[in-house]
């Protein structure tokens, strides 16, 4: 098997008790092509801490990032967030729209679901081309196949999922094993399952909005 950083876990000393309110993460592997991490979070104040925390987070990574969204069903009258569009083509995440991004992820249908919500990591200087959905697609297929940049990483939230998914190359750039041990990701890793198991979370799977709101 090829050498994995991630597979390293920190020494943990926890208490059943204490390991109940710990995160969950169940990795996806598989020898070529990225890999996956199912995060899962104990409660609610726990997801909702990692959500408002999340774009600073990346912000300060050193790489650039933009994101996608909208919502499978009417918006719930009593959400919490009622201003966001039905749907969001890929824009840029920047400090003058950082809350926007938290804010979609507490946003809930009247099925009581949360939005769906992509986020891709890329090199600064690509980040401009690939607002563009045909060069996106592309980007992405080439990171899903063969885990080439300028895609560093993506975070994935399916509307009727309780976990974000988080796809990785086996061998990242500094600026994303820096957040994945923020994100405690390899702290909490709990089972190792092949990638296939992913089934419809896979990031071949995950779908692209246009500028007019089609869904390709």
């Amino acid at each position: 098997m090829p050498f994995n950083w991630f597979l390293r876990r920190r020494p943990q000393s926890k208490r059943v008790s204490e390991e109940s309110r710990n995160p969950e993460v169940v990795s996806f592997w598989r020898e070529h092509g990225v890999i996956g991490y199912a995060l899962t979070f104990p409660d609610d104040y726990h997801r909702e801490t990692f959500f408002s925390q999340l774009p600073e987070h990346l912000l300060s990574s050193g790489l650039a990032w933009c994101w996608q969204s909208g919502r499978d069903a009417p918006l719930a009258p009593d959400s919490p967030i009622q201003y966001l569009p039905e749907k969001r083509p890929l824009t840029r995440l920047t400090r003058d729209n950082k809350q926007e991004l938290s804010d979609e992820f507490r946003e809930r249908d009247i099925e009581g679901y949360g939005r769906f919500i992509t986020i891709i990591g890329c090199d600064m200087e690509a980040v401009e081309t690939l607002l563009d959905v045909s060069q996106m697609r592309q980007a992405l297929k080439a990171f899903a196949d063969t885990e080439t940049p300028p895609v560093r990483m993506v975070l994935n939230q399916i509307t009727d999922s309780a976990a974000v998914h988080i796809f990785v190359p086996h061998r990242p750039v500094q600026a994303i094993q820096n957040l994945l041990w923020v994100f405690e990701i390899p702290t909490w890793v709990r089972q190792v399952r092949p990638y296939r198991q992913l089934w419809g979370a896979k990031l071949e799977e995950v779908p692209l909005i246009t500028h007019e709101g089609e869904i390709l």
